[in-house]
């Protein structure tokens, strides 16, 4: 063959095959830390407007089974990226050395909150003295609680406290049987709803506005997929970072995507539940930091809280350790 009709071929197959390479999706397993709903509107928004397409990527987003389980599943391998709360993942590194980082901000504010009957006479934390809470029986704000309490000079056995399954609350808010109850604040839209059935107004009272300075929802990697597949890390983060603000700018699209991906999630809802969660996301913390960046300063309050309520020792652990900000970008 003519020498250059075999450039010329091998030209055509180097194309062919840089043409497949450029069209083959990466495949990312991203794991909830619970079932969907409008706190993950971001990721739905993005995947279902092509910002994780436009990036090079075919995202598969799987239900959760709460934080610590969606931690050792990225650290096992089972899943690439998820999505986690920061205390978790510094008392779980606490405990033992956790293949897996945190790598992006979520809610920088915390978004427990304590929500009254409007006719309740509660309108400052000391009211509640003397009054009973019920409080979700498997919740971080539930462990942080009794040092909640104190740190805003009152004394736990003055407030008499029952644990429930989270479904349980806003009915037992709403019928009288408790007078207050501890959720997060992006519950609320869900809670008010249930107070409106029973003719009653609900006022949220939120814990961040009350000494609650920590992080929250964040994402979390394995350390052999960051160290394998850094650029596809990076990718998801950028998709991530690109589809926050249009979400943001429009939550009824973004709980519309939801809906589409996840018929069983209502839009109306959702759309609530992402616009009680934007102040989380969106807030003097992150513009301080920048978009899913981590403050070390706000970290170690994080560690502060979740040291103090857990009983482990201030210096088991440097926090930052746990975080790896090389992926967020610029």
């Amino acid at each position: 063959m003519d020498i250059r009709l075999r450039l010329a071929a091998l030209a055509a197959t180097l194309t062919l095959a840089l043409g497949t390479a450029a069209g083959a999706a990466e495949p990312v397993i991203y794991q909830l830390g619970w079932v969907p709903g409008g706190t993950n509107a971001i990721e739905y928004y993005a995947l279902a407007k092509g910002y994780f397409a436009a990036e090079g990527l075919d995202v598969t987003i799987r239900s959760g089974n709460g934080a610590t389980d969606t931690l050792s599943k990225v650290a096992a391998g089972a899943a690439d990226i998820g999505n986690v709360g920061l205390d978790a993942a510094l008392a779980a590194a606490a405990e033992q050395k956790v293949p897996a980082k945190v790598i992006y901000a979520l809610f920088t504010k915390n978004p427990g909150s304590i929500h009254v009957g409007a006719d309740s006479g509660i309108t400052t934390l000391a009211d509640l003295a003397g009054k009973k809470i019920a409080l979700p029986a498997y919740s971080s704000t539930t462990v942080t609680w009794p040092l909640f309490v104190r740190r805003n000079g009152l004394d736990p056995d003055r407030i008499d406290t029952v644990k429930v399954d989270a479904s349980a609350l806003a009915p037992m808010l709403a019928s009288g049987q408790v007078d207050a109850i501890v959720n997060w604040v992006t519950v609320a839209p869900l809670d008010r709803a249930v107070m409106a059935a029973a003719g009653r107004e609900m006022v949220v009272i939120p814990m961040s506005e009350h000494g609650l300075e920590s992080y929250s929802a964040a994402l979390a990697a394995g350390d052999t997929f960051l160290a394998q597949r850094p650029e596809v890390a990076r990718a998801f983060l950028r998709a991530l970072a690109k589809a926050t603000p249009a979400a943001i700018a429009d939550p009824d699209g973004a709980a519309a995507a939801i809906h589409a991906l996840v018929p069983e999630v209502d839009a109306a809802i959702a759309a609530q539940e992402f616009r009680a969660a934007i102040p989380l996301i969106e807030n003097e913390v992150t513009r301080a930091a920048g978009l899913g960046r981590f403050d070390p300063a706000q970290v170690a309050k994080t560690w502060d809280w979740v040291a103090q309520s857990q009983g482990f020792a201030p210096a088991a652990l440097d926090p930052m350790s746990v975080i790896d900000m090389s992926f967020v970008p610029e």
